[in-house]
Parts: C-alpha cells; structure tokens; sequence
C-alpha cells in the first residue's frame, strides 16, 4: 500500500458537526471545522493517509441526522456520500446495525455511549450498577475537600468573634448518609 487508492491523490473523510460530550471526534458545531486539537479519530486518519502516501482532507458530511436505507436502497446522509464514493470514510458516530454492516466496512467497535447516569457495569449481565457520573478520584478530592473545609470552618469558629459566628455557621458543608 504504497500509493493513494484512489485517482485524486488524496482521502477525503466526512465529518458530521459533534458535541463536547464526544472529543474524540472532535468538530466545533457552531463552526463545523475541526478543532483547535482534534479528537483520536481525526488522527486515525491521518495516519491511514500517511500509510497510503497521501493526503487527508476532511469534509463536511450530509446533515446529522436518521441514517437509513430509503425504499429504492439507497442510504441517507453521510452514509449516502460514502456509498456513492464522495467520501472514502467518516469520523462520525454510527451505531453499526445488520443493514450497514452488510453495506459498509466498519472498525470493530471501540467504545458506546450512554445518555444515562446509571448503566450496567458488566456485559456479562450482572446486576452491578455503576453511577458514571464521575471517577472515583475525583470523588476523593471533593469528600477531602469538604473534610479540610469543614475542619478549617471549626477552628475558625473557636476563635469568632460572637457576631461571625452566624457566618461560618452557613457556608459549613454537611454530608448525610
């Protein structure tokens, strides 16, 4: 694989506008252009192109939308542009179902989404959950902090005056369990 696979020298891969919730592929929406600091995605493909010698050039895809089969077989959106080789590829997050999937190459699957807060944990089926909200480092350094916080707000109290007292009584944090 030495040389571009295609006649115009160079791969143009589309891209649908993304939202912050997905870096790794990494379009600003207001502006449709790549970020500052492109997601992983992006850099796949570059590298792809550097294995074939050539360029990559990325391209606004069809409008984000259902991509589906129509009636007369043909597909909707990004999908459509690939089918009829405008695009060699996208950086977009498809869900790969039995109908593309007989239709298109795809990479194996590297990661899912959820618009939830609570998800399975295992795929195994077990009953864990998992509160993905945020990792448990961070959950850590925010119970020290209300710790130190809480110790420092006492010491300050011991040495109050009686009128600020009121004042440190409100800006404690409590936990409850």
């Amino acid at each position: 694989m030495s040389s571009c696979p295609h006649w115009r020298g160079k791969l143009i891969v589309g891209y649908v506008p993304s939202i912050a919730l997905f870096p790794q592929y990494c379009f600003e929406s207001s502006t449709s252009r790549l970020c500052p600091k492109p997601g992983v995605l992006s850099e796949v493909w570059r590298l792809v192109a550097k294995k074939f010698n050539c360029k990559v050039e990325f391209k606004l895809g069809a409008a984000y939308g259902p991509y589906r089969r129509e009636p007369n077989s043909s597909w909707t959106g990004i999908l459509e542009e690939v089918n009829c080789g405008h695009l060699d590829g996208t950086v977009s997050l498809l869900t790969i179902s039995p109908e593309r999937f007989a239709d298109f190459k795809m990479t194996t699957p590297f990661g899912t989404s959820a618009y939830d807060l609570i998800h399975r944990a295992n795929e195994d089926g077990t009953r864990q959950l998992n509160l993905a909200v945020f990792s448990l480092i961070v959950f850590f350094i925010l119970i020290a902090t209300v710790i130190i916080n809480g110790l420092l707000s006492q010491a300050s109290e011991s040495r109050a005056e009686p009128q600020k007292k009121i004042w440190w009584t409100w800006s404690k944090f409590h936990i409850s369990c």
